[in-house]
């Protein structure tokens, strides 16, 4: 897989929230994942 412009990940993210919620019990959590989805996209 390409790399992907910011936005585009972004995005992804937000799709990945809408449909799994229930990983995401905690702000903390979600920066925690966001960071990771950063570094992988940095």
């Amino acid at each position: 897989m390409g790399y992907l412009p910011k936005e585009a990940w972004v995005i992804n993210l937000a799709i990945e929230i809408e449909i799994s919620p229930k990983q995401f019990l905690s702000d903390g959590q979600l920066v925690q994942h966001y960071r990771e989805i950063e570094q992988l996209h940095s």
